[in-house]
């Protein structure tokens, strides 16, 4: 994504595999993946000026394909992002909670190419926690993991059922304990619960 910032003119011929990748590997799973959506999405939100004029309504991944049709931020867009790094990560951290589970956030980062110091962290009931490994027995409740160093508990996380960026209260019903590795599977829509 720096590199991004680093260029004015994306076609999007060079980038739609960048794109479909990302969808891949953190939107929801699909049969068929559509990187001509968030390309010509963002011209839809204002942000985004397009080489060509493109039906926002009625396009497809062959017709930017065959119209070479470049995507830019718009100048003043492009300007405030270069000139104002905070600005940059205070947009990714609105886009990351309103949208991801924090588990995924610094993988999400690492994938678009930004590197940040700090991301802020939503606030949480500090109770939750305790109550979800207690409930748990300090067990993962998927393969039992139960490991302490010292008087620490290691690797085995409090998890919302519902993400809290998508509005999951910190309420035990809302809870598991999950090892770190069935914490990320379980985020990334690798397995799930139903509620009977």
């Amino acid at each position: 994504m720096i590199a991004i910032f680093s260029k004015t003119n994306l076609p999007y011929e060079q980038i739609k595999d960048d794109l479909k990748n990302l969808l891949i590997e953190f939107g929801p799973q699909r049969q068929r993946y559509h990187p001509e959506h968030p390309f010509v999405r963002l011209y839809n939100d204002g942000i985004w000026d397009l080489s060509s004029d493109v039906d926002s309504t009625n396009y497809s991944d062959s017709l930017l394909l065959k119209n070479n049709v470049i995507g830019s931020f718009k100048d003043e867009i492009l300007e405030l992002l270069e000139n104002d790094l905070t600005l940059m990560q205070e947009v990714a951290d609105v886009i990351l909670h309103g949208h991801f589970a924090e588990s995924l956030h610094e993988e999400i980062l690492n994938a678009v190419g930004l590197k940040f110091q700090y991301i802020r962290k939503k606030q949480r009931d500090p109770k939750f926690r305790n109550k979800i490994l207690q409930a748990y027995e300090y067990s993962c409740a998927i393969c039992g993991f139960n490991v302490r160093h010292g008087q620490n508990l290691v690797g085995v996380e409090a998890a919302h059922i519902k993400w809290h960026q998508a509005g999951g209260p910190d309420v035990e019903e809302n809870g598991l304990a999950l090892c770190t590795m069935h914490h990320k599977l379980f985020d990334r829509g690798v397995f799930t619960f139903f509620r009977k």
